[in-house]
């Protein structure tokens, strides 16, 4: 395995340069030999690796604490635009501003915590997710803090 891919989130947050974090995200994927697609003004893409593709919905956290809205329309356009391609693989990346970590939540577990917690979306139609209730629902919602992990958690590792 190369260094790229054990490059950590606290590096490709501590970039001199201000950037989008899920931009920045990509382009590290990229350098660990993961091919991006991007789809629909780039709020979800697709990850493709030794043949098997995975569509991700970034996101980085609005504010250091740790808080994201979820628009309830992306997850369903990933819902449907994923079974029309016929790919069941996919789910939400959510990069932290401030703790140098990102969660990974695939599909399976993103449609659980919406039951389970449960999740309503606001008057925006976004769902509310916050670092303190992912770190407490880390089954399926688990931590990563390198590409490596990341990799490995979504099965696009070596």
């Amino acid at each position: 395995m190369d260094d790229q891919t054990r490059k950590s989130i606290s590096e490709i947050l501590g970039s001199s340069k201000p950037r989008d974090l899920v931009e920045e995200f990509k382009e590290h994927l990229q350098e660990a030999g993961i091919e991006i697609r991007e789809f629909r003004q780039g709020k979800y893409c697709a990850a493709l690796k030794d043949g098997k593709t995975t569509f991700l919905l970034a996101h980085g956290s609005t504010t250091l604490d740790g808080w994201w809205g979820i628009p309830e329309e992306h997850v369903k356009i990933l819902e449907t635009d994923s079974e029309g391609a016929g790919i069941s693989s996919w789910g939400a990346v959510l990069l932290h501003k401030a703790s140098h970590r990102g969660y990974w939540i695939s599909s399976e577990h993103l449609l659980e915590l919406i039951d389970i917690i449960p999740l309503r979306p606001d008057r925006q139609g976004k769902y509310h997710l916050t670092s303190d209730l992912l770190d407490k629902q880390s089954m399926l919602a688990p931590p990563f803090f390198s590409i490596k992990k990341f990799l490995d958690l979504t099965g696009m590792g070596v």
